[in-house]
């Protein structure tokens, strides 16, 4: 359950769930008679989008040890007067569709467009392969130890539950980014990226949006952040032994993790979003107005008018071959609307790892050398767009240019590309084009600039040491005067070196000086360190 405190509120959560700030007092004892406490959404922010960052402060988690709480709990958190807005949210769901029984033998994806995406072209490309782009999954568990993966992908945050559905849709999402390129296996779209991953907790404090803001925290400008989760919408089954996805939307419906997202691409980190396999209309009006207990009068975040994510929405299309539609068409799942940017194979797709909770039937034995034929949905979409994007990074820091922007990723995806298809009925549900890496390059090589060239910090050398000894030389050398606490210098009676400008000066015997350049006997005695 997530709870929002108006803007100017400023409360904070101290040890044992004690609630510090004007007010504090009576909403910690409001949570106490229901049994439930706050804790903080996620760590300090660092930086990024100004608002996003001041937003995220004010979200909170309510739990009740470890438990979900009571969802009626949020009906009397909505009366308090420090409350902006409080909600349950739904238990989060990987959008993998259903497992197909066919299975296709290849990885067609690869290839040239109009069929692919032409990943194996890019590889032929300086940084074609995503050399110096981190990426970064977050979901809830991945096979790290796989074959065709070699231990790449690293665990940065979060505790996976070891729950085997979950793990082999990670495995899933890995394998088409980093599959080793070798005689066995699958090939992985970017695998000189580095990837690493952030678990979620189902039920516990730490859930989407605070995974969703520490991956954030660990990119830099120009990677790429890629959420593969859903959850069940206001219009999705409620029986929750449902197995139909019908109803679910994109993550960034919800309020927490929405700003999350704003507050990862404020850093410049493009963030990668599946848009569910909800079968949903996501321009229409139920997604806007007061939602599950968000304030009345917030907008469709869909419209992307007053209120928009900055993520790259990804739905699913059709493979090449025509026996799941005509290619590139939107399959009856994907959700489809005005915000998607662009669509991946929602079908056939060839990676590491097993289907659902198991094997694939084609490749039993060693979890460690599964792999399928099958994964689908938007979750096999969307490492597909996020891939094709590094492997473009990669081209731009290669050729010494600055990385796509997270607006210039929307823009250059919307207007390049293999044109979305006709559906069998003639329908066009929006879900966008499919990447065409060689044409995505050209336009990124006109849209960005030059890197700006790193200034070399000046090397550190030990500092010189300069004595200089002042004697009174009986002869009015050292002087005094009245009201003076000490002697001061009378005329030019220094005796030892001292320092003139950029030089320093040597007196000799005979009243001659000797000038040595101070910046030439620097270096000299820096020459003369040991490497």
């Amino acid at each position: 359950m997530i709870l929002r405190t108006y803007q100017d509120v400023r409360l904070r959560v101290g040890r044992r769930g004690r609630i510090q700030g004007a007010g504090g007092e009576r909403l910690e004892r409001l949570l106490r008679d229901a049994g439930v406490m706050l804790s903080p959404l996620c760590a300090r922010p660092r930086g990024g989008a100004r608002q996003a960052v001041a937003d995220l402060g004010c979200y909170f988690v309510v739990h009740a040890g470890g438990r979900a709480p009571d969802p009626e709990i949020a009906d009397l958190l909505r009366e308090h007067d420090l409350v902006e807005f409080a909600y349950p949210k739904p238990p989060v769901a990987v959008p993998s569709a259903p497992a197909a029984s066919d299975l296709r033998g290849d990885q067609g994806y690869l290839g040239d467009a109009p069929g692919g995406i032409g990943a194996r072209a890019a590889w032929e490309r300086p940084g074609g392969r995503g050399a110096g782009v981190r990426i970064i999954d977050v979901e809830g568990d991945w096979r790290f130890s796989h074959q065709d993966l070699g231990n790449r992908g690293v665990l940065l945050g979060g505790r996976p539950e070891g729950d085997l559905t979950r793990r082999n849709h990670g495995t899933n999402v890995l394998g088409m980014l980093l599959g080793t390129h070798d005689d066995i296996g699958v090939d992985g779209i970017c695998p000189e990226a580095a990837v690493g991953a952030v678990s979620f907790q189902p039920e516990d404090r730490f859930g989407s949006a605070a995974a969703i803001a520490l991956a954030a925290n660990r990119l830099a400008p120009g990677d790429i952040l890629v959420v593969e989760m859903q959850r069940p919408g206001p219009l999705a089954d409620p029986d929750p032994a449902s197995e139909s996805q019908d109803g679910y939307l994109p993550m960034s419906y919800w309020p927490d993790d929405l700003t999350a997202m704003q507050y990862a691409t404020g850093r410049g980190v493009i963030v990668v979003e599946a848009a569910g396999n909800g079968a949903q209309h996501l321009d229409d009006q139920t997604y806007g107005g007061p939602g599950p207990g968000f304030r009345p009068e917030r907008p469709n975040p869909f419209l992307r008018d007053g209120l928009d994510s900055g993520s790259v929405l990804v739905g699913a299309g059709a493979p090449p071959g025509g026996h799941r539609g005509p290619d590139r068409s939107h399959l009856r799942f994907s959700n489809w609307g005005r915000a998607l940017d662009a669509q991946g194979w929602g079908r056939d797709v060839a990676t590491t790892g097993g289907v659902g909770g198991g094997a694939d039937q084609a490749f039993p034995g060693d979890e460690d050398a599964w792999y399928t034929e099958a994964f689908a949905g938007t979750s096999s979409a969307t490492p597909m767009v996020a891939g094709a994007l590094a492997c473009v990074q990669g081209v731009l820091r290669a050729a010494g240019r600055e990385p796509l922007t997270p607006k210039q990723a929307r823009d250059a995806l919307r207007e390049t590309g293999s044109p979305q298809q006709a559906a069998p009925d003639g329908s066009t549900k929006r879900i966008g084009n499919r990447p065409d890496i060689a044409q995505l390059i050209d336009w990124a090589m006109e849209a960005t600039r030059p890197a700006r060239p790193l200034t070399p910090r000046p090397r550190r050398t030990a500092p010189m040491k300069v004595t200089i000894t002042i004697e009174d030389d009986g002869e009015g050398g050292i002087g005094w005067s009245g009201g003076a606490e000490g002697p001061y210098i009378k005329g030019p009676y220094i005796k030892g070196p001292y320092i003139k400008g950029p030089s320093l000066i040597i007196p000799r015997e005979d009243g001659s000086e000797t000038e040595v350049d101070i910046a030439g006997l620097a270096k000299a005695a820096d020459e003369k360190k040991p490497s």
